[in-house]
C-alpha cells in the first residue's frame, strides 16, 4: 500500500519495531489491571455494608470505566501486534472504543468529590432547593453514572461520523492525525475538555471539602468520627487519583491534542512518554482498598478467611506425618 500523503508517512513508524514492545506491556498492565478491577467489583457487590453506601458506587463505577478502558488497550495491543499498513481497520475499531472509555474514566473522580461534598455538607440550603444535592442524591446515583457514560459516547460521535479514528500520532489506536480544524476542534471539546473540566471540579470541591471539615471539625467530631474518617480516606484517594492521571496523561494529552502544531517526534520516543498513563488505572482499585477503612477490613477478612483454611490444611498433614505408624 502507497501513501501519497505525506500527512500520513508517520504510519510507517507507527507499525514499526516499537509497536510490539507497546503490544506486550498494554497486554500486561490491561490484564492486571482487568483482574484487580474485577475483584475489587466483585469484593464491593458481594459486601452487604459496603454496597449500602453511595460513594462506593461511584468507586464501583469508577472501577468498571477502568476495566472498560484496559479491555480497549487490550484491543490496542492486539491491533499493534497483527495490525499494518494493509490492515487498518482494527486500530480504527479499537480507537474508538480507547477514546470513549478514557472520556468516561476522566469523569469519575469530579463525581466522586462532589458527591462527597454533598453527602457531608449538612447545611440547610437557603433557596430549598440545590441541584448538586438533587444530582447525587442515592436514588440518583446509577442513573447519573449510566447518563455519564452514555454522554461519553455522544460526544465523539463528531469523529466517529467523520472517521476520524485510527492511529494516533502519538503511538497508540485512538483518533488518526487530523487534515481539518473542525475536526481537531470536535477532539479538543470532547476528551480534552473533559479532562480539564473534570480536574478542575474535582480541585474545586476537593478544597471545598476541606475548608468545610475545618469550619465543622468540632461539631462533626461529636457527632459522627467515623464520617469524618470515611471522607478524609475517600479524598486520599481521591486525590491521588486525580494528581496521578494528571501527571502521566499530560505527555499523551499534549502529544494528542496537539498533532497538528508539534513537531513530530521519533514513535519510539512519544510511546515512551504515554506508557505510564497505563499504571494509573491499575492502581486505582488498589489505592481504594489500602486508604478506604471499610474496603481495607473487608479486603483482610477474605484473607484471613483464605488462610486460614489453608493454615488448617497445613497444621493437619503436620500432624499425621507425626503420627506413628502402627506396625503389623
Amino acid at each position: 500500500m502507497a501513501l501519497n500523503d505525506t500527512t500520513f508517512d508517520y504510519l510507517y513508524d507507527f507499525y514499526g519495531h516499537s509497536a510490539k514492545g507497546l503490544a506486550i506491556f498494554e497486554l500486561t498492565i490491561s490484564l492486571f489491571t482487568i483482574i484487580s478491577n474485577i475483584f475489587f467489583i466483585t469484593l464491593t457487590l458481594t459486601t452487604p455494608s459496603l454496597r449500602t453506601n453511595s460513594t462506593n458506587w461511584f468507586l464501583l463505577g469508577f472501577s468498571i470505566s477502568d476495566s472498560l478502558h484496559s479491555l480497549a488497550h487490550f484491543g490496542d495491543a492486539y491491533a499493534l501486534w497483527y495490525g499494518s499498513l494493509e490492515n487498518r481497520r482494527l486500530c480504527a475499531v479499537v480507537g474508538m472504543f480507547i477514546v470513549s472509555s478514557v472520556t468516561g474514566s476522566f469523569g469519575f473522580p469530579a463525581m466522586i468529590a462532589v458527591e462527597r461534598y454533598y453527602k457531608i455538607n449538612t447545611i440547610p440550603q437557603s433557596t430549598g432547593f440545590s441541584i448538586g444535592r438533587a444530582l447525587f442524591a442515592n436514588r440518583a446515583v446509577i442513573p447519573l453514572m449510566v447518563g455519564w457514560f452514555f454522554l461519553s459516547i455522544v460526544l465523539n460521535l463528531p469523529l466517529l461520523l467523520n472517521d476520524a479514528w485510527g492511529e494516533d500520532p502519538s503511538g497508540f489506536c485512538g483518533a488518526k492525525r487530523f487534515t481539518s480544524v473542525p475536526l481537531l476542534l470536535s477532539y479538543e471539546l470532547s476528551v480534552m475538555l473533559v479532562f480539564a473540566v473534570s480536574m478542575t471540579i474535582t480541585a474545586i470541591y476537593y478544597y471545598r471539602l476541606v475548608a468545610w471539615l475545618k469550619q465543622h471539625q468540632a461539631s462533626l467530631l461529636q457527632s459522627s468520627n467515623e464520617t469524618v474518617d470515611y471522607t478524609s480516606s475517600v479524598m486520599r484517594v481521591v486525590k491521588i487519583v486525580t494528581l496521578v492521571p494528571l501527571i502521566v496523561a499530560t505527555p499523551c494529552v499534549i502529544l494528542s491534542a496537539g498533532q497538528m502544531i508539534l513537531p513530530q517526534l521519533p514513535m519510539w520516543i512519544n510511546r515512551l512518554l504515554i506508557s505510564p498513563f497505563l499504571l494509573s488505572s491499575a492502581a486505582n482499585p488498589w489505592l481504594t482498598i489500602g486508604l478506604v477503612r471499610q474496603f481495607r477490613v473487608r479486603f483482610l477478612q477474605l484473607m484471613s478467611s483464605v488462610k486460614n483454611p489453608f493454615t488448617k490444611s497445613i497444621a493437619e498433614l503436620h500432624n499425621c506425618s507425626n503420627t506413628p505408624v502402627r506396625r503389623i
